[in-house]
């Protein structure tokens, strides 16, 4: 069964912690997430690759999608790739 956004969620409320692998599509035409078959969340930025900038907006949608501070949100691995290892906190 294909994980969902809400269940994530779910598991963060419960948890309090979150360790997620994400793919980042940058300069995507429109913005969104959906949770792939093997698990990893795959995000759609409008933001470039540039200077941090498709970063920064993948924190910013985590942070809305997840209800947790932009400080709770870290990129442990691949901050220039867009295969990445982020964790959420509450």
């Amino acid at each position: 069964m294909q994980n969902s956004i809400r269940t994530l969620k779910s598991k963060l409320d419960r948890t309090g912690e979150l360790l997620l692998a994400v793919r980042v599509q940058s300069g995507a035409s429109c913005e969104g997430m959906e949770v792939e078959e093997d698990g990893t969340l795959k995000v759609k930025v409008r933001a470039p690759r540039e200077k941090g900038k498709a970063n920064k907006r993948l924190v910013d949608m985590l942070s809305r999608a997840f209800g947790a501070p932009r400080s709770g949100i870290v990129i442990l691995r691949g901050l220039s790739s867009t295969r990445k290892r982020v964790r959420i906190e509450r």
